[in-house]
């Protein structure tokens, strides 16, 4: 195990990798800290440094362009410049580094080489689409794009069916009524909430099932912009546990002012069913 002390401030630092989150959409976003620190720092490593560089504008910093193709190869040449006292700051085109994006390769061998490796937190357009969807948010998986490949999209879908716990995927414009159907042939009647172009112009959040959402769309001329898909927890754990009188107690308590968190503690008492499977159960009882 390493045990990493922070020094009190940015200037005080050499040898680290900040991991610095970037607006999706709108540049307001940017934190304060986040701006002092990229303005301190020696190297940025970026996805696009066009793109970053228009964002950040004019910085003391090198720029290095940093990508999925060709992260692994640049992790000998960023170790290096950390262990001559460089301070390097990891960003992405949008959102915070590592999700869904570049970063694991580096930030593994930074941290096994002892070298000091700070989050920077800020937007994320994962916490910001499940924070808006009306979905349960207490358990939640994050699964990345939807595979391109119909038969790997189908096998993903299959997985998301059996979870009891809300999911988070991305999606590409010119494939998202495609997906959509997928989802509505497999998943059926389950809540969706569509987030497209979170804090851009033309922001928009859609919430129904896959298949009023895929019609909708289908009315539209095109269908643009960038796409989080929030897709609620199936209904397993009640089907399996929650039925008959204990559904119609778990329904008498809530409506009688009973928290949540104590009608699921009943519940998993009573059938035996893990309580976190309970309170999801309890939460989709309220919609």
């Amino acid at each position: 195990m390493t045990l990493s002390p922070l020094a009190a401030h940015t200037d005080e630092l050499v040898g680290c990798l900040f991991i610095v989150a970037m607006p999706i959409g709108n540049r307001d976003d940017l934190s304060p800290r986040a701006r002092a620190t990229l303005a301190s720092v020696d190297i940025i490593l970026a996805e696009d440094t066009r793109t970053t560089r228009a964002m950040l504008g004019r910085l003391r910093a090198d720029y290095i362009s940093f990508h999925n193709h060709n992260e692994q190869e640049r992790v000998p040449e960023i170790l290096e410049r950390l262990a001559n006292g460089s301070k390097i700051a990891l960003v992405s085109d949008a959102g915070t580094p590592l999700v869904s994006d570049p970063g694991f390769p580096i930030v593994r061998a930074a941290a096994a080489a002892g070298h000091l490796v700070i989050p920077l937190p800020g937007p994320d357009a994962v916490t910001a689409a499940l924070s808006v969807s009306g979905l349960p948010t207490n358990d939640y998986r994050f699964l990345g794009f939807l595979p391109r490949k119909t038969g790997e999209r189908a096998s993903r879908i299959a997985q998301i069916k059996e979870a009891d716990y809300t999911c988070v995927v991305f999606e590409a414009p010119h494939r998202m009524i495609k997906s959509l159907e997928a989802i509505a042939g497999q998943l059926g009647n389950r809540p969706l909430a569509l987030c497209r172009n979170m804090t851009k112009p033309g922001e928009e959040f859609l919430r129904g099932t896959a298949h009023e959402l895929a019609a909708l769309l289908q009315t539209r001329d095109a269908v643009r912009g960038e796409f989080a898909i929030v897709i609620g927890p199936g209904e397993i754990a009640i089907n399996r546990s929650l039925t008959g009188e204990l559904r119609n107690v778990a329904k008498s308590l809530l409506a009688n002012g009973v928290a949540t968190k104590i009608v699921a503690a009943a519940m998993a008492e009573a059938t035996g069913a893990p309580k976190r499977d309970m309170f999801n159960a309890i939460l989709t009882l309220k919609d």
